[in-house]
């Protein structure tokens, strides 16, 4: 029957804000193609269109009632595979690689999309694996969809799995009794709470649901009951879609019921839920959200998530930035009271000191929640910080694009705030360029045999014949906007400048010294950033003929040239240091030199 009409409670919060539970058992429903507006709870209640108008999930809400919604939680990559990876990792998709889920080249485009791998490491530590490597009496599981190959959940750490499935696994089944296996994986998941109750073991159960990928399916019964008996909404009007979330919101309904009966409560068992990525813009309406999966706009990567368990208020709120990585530590907080009981090269943050209201941020990241998907049905990467949401399209048009958004004010992505509010762009352009540097991340290349590059004369690493190696440009954020002759951070050295000397187009970072008259009194500072110190001599002085010497602190040279406008002392370690002008075996000026 659908649960339009049958409708049971999880459980009743028993009233304190500081329950801890002593090896707190874990479900966490991972739920595949579902729109931030796609369920019946209502993801901002100053949005009026963040709830849908069509589909009906109370057991779904259920969650969200007993516990938190988060209205800014994000997936880690536009489609299924690599945010599945991201999660059970920990790991951003930008830094394992992991950025798609198949490699794909098109020799037909202006550019070419960078390698992905498309199954597990097996040199990761996952969240079943870190939970047993803490406590190996847990009893973990993942039923249904697994989507990244690495031998299936058992060969990496799983107790029980539905085997090494992906999405086809999914849309094969009896499509009569079990469509997208909805049923399957509640009678496994049934029978697997079942096992731990009986062995009194604590457990860590993950419900990856095949629904609502397409293809779209739905027991008989409840489409006709779609069909006859509902209105379509004006933001949600496809019946066999809502159809298919009601037989997943009734399986998650019994799974919850029998949790509940087994003494399974927000005393003991949390209960996370939350989508992969968003829903097609095609299947099922994003507004107020722009465009959806596999894009990277707002309808793409923001998810519903909700989050019940001990020590929640229920019906809180949060609008603070999640992430999917988050997941990782938060689950091992939780089973372990410490944040820091994950493996050491992971991107996500604790969620825990914001649950329960002792923090307003995450625990153990900056702010920043950052997607990089460098392929080719979006060829995006996004930050957002704060309520700024920097995004890069390397595709657009032969140069490539930046937008900005403020989403506190603008959740449709409409007005580009780019040349507006300049420096806050170029601020988190510096610092997305920083991460993505920082972890490795692979990005798109310029096809040189394209017809939009014919002609330039340019090579293999540079298509465009600006001077400038097209991957370096790719790893600034200059896209194929620029040339070798822009000065993009407005200091007294251009593009080619910066690359010839190992430099930093987006940001600030050399030290004019004005020499105006020679006195020994002026100190100078250089505050490097990751690549270079360069220091600019400006003097209304010959001093063509001149030599310049750097001594440190004991008086011994550590650097010596003849007089250039520009020197580099990327070279010296922080210090004190003494810049000596000479001209004759004459000390014509000296200076301190403070190098951070």
């Amino acid at each position: 029957m659908s649960s339009v009409v049958r409708f049971l409670c999880f459980v009743v919060f028993l009233g304190s804000t500081s329950l801890k539970a002593q090896d707190p058992n874990i479900v966490f429903i991972l739920v595949d193609d579902v729109g931030w507006n796609g369920t019946s709870v209502q993801m901002d209640l100053s949005v009026p269109n963040s709830i849908s108008d069509y589909h009906l999930t109370p057991n779904i809400k259920s969650i969200a009632d007993n516990g938190a919604i988060m209205s800014k939680a994000y997936c880690a990559a536009p489609v299924c595979s690599p945010t599945r990876n991201a999660i059970l990792t920990g790991k951003a998709p930008a830094r394992n690689g992991f950025t798609d889920n198949e490699v794909s080249t098109d020799f037909t485009k202006s550019l070419l999309e960078p390698t992905t791998r498309t199954q597990i490491d097996p040199a990761d530590v996952i969240i079943p694996e870190q939970i047993k490597l803490y406590n190996s009496n847990y009893l973990t599981a993942n039923f249904g969809k697994w989507d990244i190959d690495g031998g299936g959940p058992i060969a990496n750490g799983f107790d029980e799995s539905s085997g090494n499935t992906s999405t086809p696994h999914g849309n094969n089944g009896d499509q009569v009794n079990d469509p997208k296996r909805i049923f399957s994986i509640r009678d496994d998941a049934i029978a697997f709470i079942t096992r731990a109750k009986t062995e009194n073991k604590p457990f860590y159960l993950q419900l990856s649901q095949n629904a609502a990928h397409t293809s779209f399916h739905a027991l008989t019964s409840t489409l006709n009951h779609w069909n006859t008996n509902t209105t379509p909404g004006t933001l949600h009007s496809n019946p066999l879609y809502a159809a298919m979330l009601n037989d997943l919101d009734d399986s998650i309904g019994d799974i919850l019921t029998h949790l509940n009966n087994n003494g399974y409560n927000n005393t003991n068992t949390y209960i996370v839920f939350m989508a992969d990525h968003g829903a097609l813009d095609a299947d099922a309406n994003n507004d107020p959200l722009r465009e959806g999966k596999p894009s990277l706009y707002e309808g793409g990567i923001r998810v519903p998530m909700f989050v019940s368990g001990p020590g929640i208020i229920p019906g809180s709120r949060y609008s603070s930035n999640i992430s999917a990585l988050d997941l990782f530590p938060t689950f091992m907080e939780w089973i372990s009271n410490t944040a820091t009981n994950v493996p050491s090269n992971i991107d996500g943050g604790s969620l825990v000191s914001l649950l329960e209201n002792t923090s307003s941020v995450v625990t153990g990241r900056n702010d920043e929640v950052i997607v990089h998907y460098p392929h080719y049905s979006a060829m995006q990467t996004v930050m957002i910080s704060g309520d700024y949401k920097l995004l890069v399209n390397y595709k657009a048009g032969v140069g490539g694009s930046f937008e900005l958004y403020n989403l506190s004010n603008d959740i449709g992505e409409s007005v580009n705030l780019k040349d507006i509010n300049p420096t806050e762009l170029n601020d988190l352009k510096c610092k997305l360029r920083d991460y993505l540097v920082s972890v490795g991340a692979l990005f798109p290349s310029l096809n040189q045999a394209h017809s939009d590059y014919s002609g330039l004369g340019g090579t293999a690493i540079d298509v465009d014949n600006d001077d400038l190696e097209d991957l370096w440009e790719f790893e600034n954020l200059l896209l194929t906007r620029y040339d070798g002759t822009n000065n993009n951070d407005g200091d007294v050295f251009t593009n080619l400048d910066e690359f010839s000397g190992s430099g930093d187009p987006l940001c600030v970072d050399e030290v004019t010294l004005s020499i105006n008259n020679l006195s020994f009194n002026e100190t100078i500072k250089i505050y490097p950033n990751p690549t270079k110190d360069l220091l600019k001599i400006d003097s209304k002085y010959d001093l063509s003929s001149s030599l310049i010497n750097v001594y440190n602190m004991l008086g011994a040279k550590v650097y010596e040239s003849n007089f250039k406008e520009k020197i580099d002392l990327s070279i010296l370690n922080s210090g004190v240091y003494f810049l000596s002008i000479e001209e004759n075996r004459q000390r014509l000026l000296h200076k301190k030199v403070i190098v951070k």
